[in-house]
């Protein structure tokens, strides 16, 4: 049996995920500079000094939603640094895992890719960050590769820019089409272009 304390927490969660859900359906909607927080406490069904329970303003809830996106992304990709020689069978899991992070994250991914670098230099730097976190772990794994002989010799930053670039774009047009072609079609070729055009010698 849930405790009075345990049922409040719950409904703290709950709200705050409210606000979430009506913060990221605004901002892809209106743009980051022409959200307000009555903007999202409208959506949510809620007043405005409620939402300062849960949120010190607009810039915090934002960066939330983008660093929830972007933690769920850099988690499934790391897992790749475990092997010398990630199979493709792994590399399709992954792509499997990250539909389902753009699928639960859709319109904050978007933000992620068209919105950040306009809305102001701190958030331009932030997103620049994020890049640079991926364009590394994918450095990582390109130099585990040639380490062992396993793909041609290549530039491993070029090629780790390269794979988190076409990753976004490829997966953020996937969100905006409603996920139009079927799962298998999309990773099979995202695989062939990426993996096999990366490892053939």
């Amino acid at each position: 049996m849930t405790t009075r304390k345990e049922r409040t927490e719950k409904t703290k969660e709950q709200k705050r995920n409210l606000y979430l859900i009506a913060a990221v359906e605004t901002f892809q909607k209106k743009g980051f500079n022409d959200t307000r927080v009555k903007d999202i406490t409208e959506l949510a069904g809620t007043s405005v000094g409620n939402f300062y329970r849960y949120f010190n303003s607009k810039e915090e809830i934002f960066e939330i939603l983008i660093e929830e996106f972007y933690i769920d992304i850099m988690d499934k990709l790391e897992k790749l640094l475990n092997y010398n020689i990630p199979p493709v069978k792994l590399i399709k899991a992954l792509y499997r895992e990250y539909v389902t992070v753009f699928k639960q994250h859709g319109n904050a991914a978007l933000i992620f890719v068209d919105q950040m670098s306009g809305i102001n230099q701190k958030y331009a730097k932030m997103k620049e960050d994020y890049l640079q976190q991926g364009y590394k772990t994918v450095e990582k794994i390109i130099n585990k590769l040639l380490d062992v002989g396993y793909i041609r010799p290549q530039n491993p930053k070029l090629t780790a820019m390269i794979w988190v670039d076409l990753l976004f774009q490829t997966f953020s047009y996937w969100t905006r089409t409603g996920f139009e072609l079927s799962d298998d079609e999309y990773i099979n070729d995202l695989v062939n272009f990426l993996v096999k055009g990366t490892v053939t010698k």
